[in-house]
């Protein structure tokens, strides 16, 4: 078995993997996963399904458990958020959640894997690039619609608000000045992304109705430079909407670079 190792960061969880198993599968107690292998093909779907699994004691007791009884070396991280350690209560868009990442390559360095590729989907794509930025052991990034600048984001969000979205922003400026000690606008994917020169597979739609396309127009201008930069755009497709072959084309990518 190869030491290639994945993280894969998501907006609604983050779960490390290296490796793969071929025993045979127990059935999960009733109520938790068999409610998720009907749901929709959508990430954020999936993820919410399986959020909802996870309030079933039973299904976290067997999901453990089977993580725990594995005899392979797949390291996947119980991530807090899911298996219930997470003290957290909101979210930095960006700002700590760095740090969880860093907290889950630490943990795979422990156990040998000191190299590591990296799959986020919009806001995790955005902690990826910021977080390879910072970490040597980061050697491939995939980010699917990740934004370039929350500050522009808050702007096109709140853009329904006319004027008033300047001081929406400004306040959640403030706010996160107040409570975490620091700006979290001024953590940008985009200058992080101007920094990189190892291999990013960017991908995105024009059709996102959450990121808006620019976005990526931006990441793609900031990576210009980088000679191991690929991009992937959709004309079609909302937020969270994979492409024909996508699964395919990320395992190509991470399988060429994270060696």
């Amino acid at each position: 078995m190869s030491h290639r190792t994945l993280t894969i960061a998501t907006l609604a969880s983050a779960v490390l993997v290296a490796g793969c198993s071929d025993r045979t599968p127990v059935n999960p107690p009733l109520g938790g996963a068999a409610a998720i292998t009907t749901a929709p093909k959508r990430p954020e779907a999936l993820a919410r399904m399986f959020a909802k699994a996870l309030k079933n004691p039973a299904f976290r007791a067997y999901l453990k458990a089977q993580l725990d009884a594995s005899p392979y070396g797949e390291h996947k991280l119980q991530f807090e958020t899911f298996l219930g350690a997470s003290g957290g209560r909101a979210t930095t868009i960006g700002y700590r959640e760095r740090a969880d990442l860093r907290r889950a390559i630490d943990l795979l360095a422990a156990r040998g894997f000191g190299e590591v590729g990296v799959f986020g989907f919009s806001l995790g794509g955005a902690v990826a690039l910021l977080a390879a930025a910072e970490d040597p052991r980061i050697r491939a990034v995939a980010a699917y619609a990740p934004f370039a600048d929350l500050k522009a984001l808050g702007y096109e969000l709140y853009g329904w608000l006319w004027v008033l979205k300047y001081p929406f922003v400004g306040l959640l400026r403030g706010w996160s000045r107040l409570f975490l000690g620091h700006d979290i606008t001024t953590d940008s994917p985009e200058r992080a992304a101007a920094k990189l020169t190892i291999p990013v597979l960017l991908v995105a739609s024009r059709e996102d109705e959450q990121i808006p396309f620019e976005h990526a127009e931006r990441l793609r201008r900031a990576l210009a430079p980088n000679a191991h930069a690929q991009f992937v755009t959709m004309d079609r497709g909302r937020h969270g909407e994979l492409p024909a072959g996508f699964e395919a084309r990320l395992a190509q990518f991470f399988l060429l670079y994270v060696r």
